[in-house]
């Protein structure tokens, strides 16, 4: 009878030990951080003007689409950040043909490892492609799909931080550093300023970059969603230090309010490259729209 308590104790001591043990292999997966993020958002938006002085009448439609993507993977060093931003609108004159007003595809691939805890630093790899999607102009040459396409590829050292990070999903990350920068020119009907002849071989030029990138998210209150994203690259070239004219810088800032699927969206994308044009290249635009975020 001693034996079949002793059995019975045993068992219900190690049902308990094993409960408990489940129940801290539990608590200990859910306190576990997400360590992958993916987001996926397409937006539309548009706006309508008309004017009417004798003797005419004149009206246009303006539309922009936008779709924003990131897959983000934070781990203990090593971090993968990439996102994908493209952007195309037109404008719809009266009686005129339409012809675009933005045009962008901009792909970024950015793993990182942490090199130094104390001060912190991060050792950055980048690859990232700019181009155009349809036929289009600066100043009198004509650009058209993946001509020109800029490839970039980077080195530098710098630091990832949240400055501000809750449980709500508020943020406040800023990304930044310095390094070297190599950049591959494709193309093959667009000349560039540079050249005195035209060729469709690839342009190679590169030198010292920097890299700033800040994104901000806020509820500020329920439904009610305030975002800030700036992302720039600034590329000393090979001739730079005979013309200090002689270099590129890419910026792109996005801010919207949303309420639901309501969005007021602010963009605002700049271009300074010697090769490509004398003169800044800048496109803006303040739509109102749906947008939805997966």
């Amino acid at each position: 009878m001693r034996i079949y308590r002793l059995l019975f104790l045993t068992l219900f001591l190690s049902l308990n030990v094993f409960a408990q043990n489940e129940n801290a292999d539990s608590t200990q997966k859910e306190e576990e951080p997400k360590r992958l993020f993916m987001t996926f958002t397409p937006s539309f938006g548009g706006t309508y003007t008309e004017t009417s002085a004798p003797p005419k009448q004149q009206s246009n439609f303006e539309w922009l689409s936008q779709l924003q993507s990131t897959i983000t993977y934070e781990g203990d060093s090593f971090n993968f950040d990439s996102d994908l931003f493209l952007q195309y609108g037109q404008i719809h004159p009266q009686g005129k043909i339409p012809h675009k007003t933005q045009d962008d595809i901009i792909l970024n691939l950015m793993p990182s490892y942490r090199i130094l805890n104390t001060p912190s630093v991060r050792l950055f790899l980048q690859v990232k492609g700019e181009t155009d999607m349809g036929k289009g102009e600066i100043d009198t040459q004509s650009t058209y799909f993946l001509d020109p396409l800029f490839l970039t590829n980077s080195v530098f050292f710098g630091e990832k931080k949240y400055i501000v990070k809750d449980k709500d999903g508020g943020r406040f990350l800023i990304t930044y550093g310095a390094g070297y920068s190599q950049q591959m020119i494709i193309k093959n009907r667009f000349k560039l300023v540079s050249e005195e002849e035209h060729s469709s071989d690839p342009e190679y030029t590169g030198g010292l970059s920097a890299l700033l990138n800040i994104e901000i998210h806020k509820e500020i209150f329920e439904g009610l969603n305030f975002n800030f994203s700036f992302k720039s690259q600034a590329i000393a070239k090979n001739k730079i230090y005979g013309d200090l004219k002689n270099f590129r810088y890419s910026g792109i800032l996005l801010s919207s309010i949303e309420y639901g699927v309501i969005s007021i969206n602010y963009t605002n994308r700049v271009v300074y490259d010697n090769d490509i044009s004398p003169s800044r290249n800048l496109s803006q635009s303040l739509t109102m729209g749906i947008k939805y975020s997966f």
